[in-house]
């Protein structure tokens, strides 16, 4: 719900009287827009080409009522997202389990006094705002987070085409000097392919002075390994900006089905200048893994910042000793989902905060070593938009290990919310 524009009422009842009746109290709102319609093909209809910010549904309409309104919408919108408040004259308890069993945000019983349903459209309004301002705030945390992670890459890559492109220079300067060497030496034999001077003589000394002075065996020699060492750092380079052109596509929003497998190895290539310097890094993929609906951009994003986590924990960043070296990154089918454990052999996490480690701003490093996001980030990401899992626990390695599980069906508008620690 915008904090800018009036909300957004939906209401929808079969009775034009009981319709007149709601939007003239709706009214006392203040600014506000509402639409009505008559039965529940239009209820779907119109949510699906405008998403208002609550919907107010009859029990008992034509066409579709609003328990099947209610089990259509649910597929694609949260209680959190779309509120929808259940318009009823059954005073039945087994009815409003139903509607709440099937996606409903609260009732109103009929006949609709007017300040109870003020009292109820003002709560429900007031959690969408909160949850919209929430998912602003998260969205923002995220994007921060991404740029933090492209800067990471971007000095990664840097470092990486830097020593091919150092050689590339250095070869390309020799080729200069080569190019001069070489026409000082062919200067003299102008004249004699001109048929002017023999080649004997005076010609034949100058040159063979020219070529001991300009070394120009040493220039034949090494000129075929400076054009063949150029141009394998010309494919260097561009082979990175083929991993980071691979790894940055797709879309940024919705989900698609991806091979998991070919997301770890893309991210793993991606980072090598994060890790490579510190970290010997070893894949145990499962094949053959049926694909899997995921966010791709978030996904990536969480495989980077945990490769990132065990370099930082390698370094002592988290307030530990300074040791380990290996990463073990493996894949596998399990649970109706797709597991992906990084583990690796470093300082690893004290049991007592392990349950921590997943909230927002919580860190163990030094002041000013980072603000405790990347975790609760993918927590959000991993458990919250796509309905998968996200634990921590003792590697075998002797390390952290992080298990992702991810489901091989597309999770339902449910999130999960860990529970408190």
């Amino acid at each position: 719900m915008s904090t800018t524009k009036p909300p957004h009422i939906l209401v929808a009842d079969d009775s034009r009287p009981a319709r007149e009746h709601l939007v003239q109290t709706l009214g006392r709102l203040g600014p506000v827009q509402v639409s009505q319609v008559q039965n529940g093909a239009e209820v779907i209809t119109l949510v699906e080409r405008t998403t208002p910010d609550l919907v107010l549904c009859d029990y008992t309409m034509p066409i579709l009522d609003g328990l099947a309104v209610l089990k259509v919408l649910r597929r694609k919108w949260s209680p959190a997202q779309l509120p929808i408040l259940m318009l009823t004259g059954s005073h039945s308890v087994n009815d409003k389990v139903a509607a709440f069993g099937f996606g409903a945000n609260d009732y109103v019983t009929k006949p609709v006094h007017p300040e109870e349903l003020l009292a109820r459209v003002k709560a429900q309004l007031g959690l969408k705002l909160a949850v919209d301002q929430n998912l602003l705030a998260r969205d923002r945390l995220m994007q921060a987070s991404k740029l933090q992670t492209v800067g990471r890459l971007a000095a990664g890559m840097a470092h990486e085409m830097n020593t091919p492109a150092q050689y590339v220079s250095d070869n390309l300067h020799f080729l200069s000097k080569a190019l001069a060497s070489i026409e000082l030496v062919l200067r003299p034999l102008a004249g004699w392919v001109e048929g002017q001077e023999p080649l004997d003589g005076e010609v034949g000394h100058r040159i063979k002075e020219l070529w001991r002075k300009q070394r120009l065996g040493f220039i034949l020699e090494q000129t075929p390994n400076a054009v063949a060492q150029s141009l394998e750092g010309i494919q260097r380079i561009a082979l990175l900006i083929a991993e980071l052109k691979e790894f940055t596509a797709g879309p940024e929003e919705g989900h698609i089905h991806v091979n998991v497998n070919e997301v770890i190895s893309s991210t793993v290539k991606v980072s090598r200048g994060d890790w490579q310097a510190v970290a010997d890094l070893s894949l145990d993929l499962e094949q053959d893994l049926p694909s899997v609906p995921c966010r791709l951009p978030e996904l990536k994003q969480v495989l980077l910042d945990m490769l990132h986590n065990s370099v930082q924990a390698f370094r002592g960043e988290f307030g530990g000793d300074a040791r380990g070296r290996r990463i073990q990154i493996e894949s596998r089918g399990i649970d109706a989902g797709i597991e992906i454990k990084v583990s690796d052999d470093g300082p690893g996490i004290e049991p007592s905060i392990r349950d921590q480690v997943f909230d927002p701003f919580f860190t163990t490093k030094r002041v000013g070593g980072g603000m405790g996001q990347g975790l609760a980030i993918g927590y959000d990401v991993i458990v919250n938009r796509h309905g998968g899992r996200f634990t921590c626990e003792d590697s075998a390695l002797g390390g952290a290990c992080f298990r992702l599980w991810l489901p091989l069906q597309w999770a339902s508008y449910r999130a999960h919310p860990r529970e408190p620690s």
